[in-house]
């Protein structure tokens, strides 16, 4: 039970901070209020709280068996502002990124700030060190490079992004 209680606190705690840096991003009121609502479902919250806590409340993160595997991708289905939700992947094989729109592009980037903040890590590290694991559309890329004031290191031959 005690791992219930600290997961439903960092949910808590999580989505005020997302509300916040929505909030200063000019974010629609509404995607804010019911950000990350899906966490909520009971299959999603199961699988979060038993890879995130252990039974004694302690943190932790080990994706357990294919439980926290099919509710990560539930949730990125369900949930607009991540990135991986505008990756188009057609019969013929190749994935195609689309250009997120504006008003999900803002929530992901509070949504990153908001864990940032929850978890006690720095956004823009974060963002330097997984940046080059993230597919998006060039124009997104260039949005998000922006705001997390990323300056790329000088590639000689070809781009960073195969979307």
């Amino acid at each position: 039970m005690r791992r219930h209680w600290q997961y439903l606190k960092y949910v808590l705690r999580h989505k005020w901070f997302v509300i916040v840096e929505g909030i200063k991003l000019g974010v629609p009121i509404h995607l804010l209020i019911f950000h990350d609502m899906s966490k909520f479902r009971f299959f999603e919250w199961f699988a979060y709280a038993r890879t995130f806590h252990e039974p004694d409340g302690k943190s932790k993160y080990e994706p357990i068996g294919t439980g926290f595997d099919v509710a990560w991708l539930y949730h990125i289905h369900r949930n607009k502002h991540h990135w991986q939700y505008w990756i188009l992947n057609w019969d013929k094989g190749n994935d195609e990124c689309v250009p997120m729109p504006n008003r999900y592009l803002k929530e992901m980037l509070a949504d990153w700030k908001g864990a940032a903040q929850a978890q006690g890590n720095d956004v823009y590290r974060w963002y330097a060190d997984n940046r080059d694991n993230i597919r998006l559309h060039p124009e997104t890329r260039h949005w998000l490079d922006t705001m997390l004031h990323y300056l790329p290191p000088i590639v000689v031959e070809g781009g960073q992004d195969t979307c």
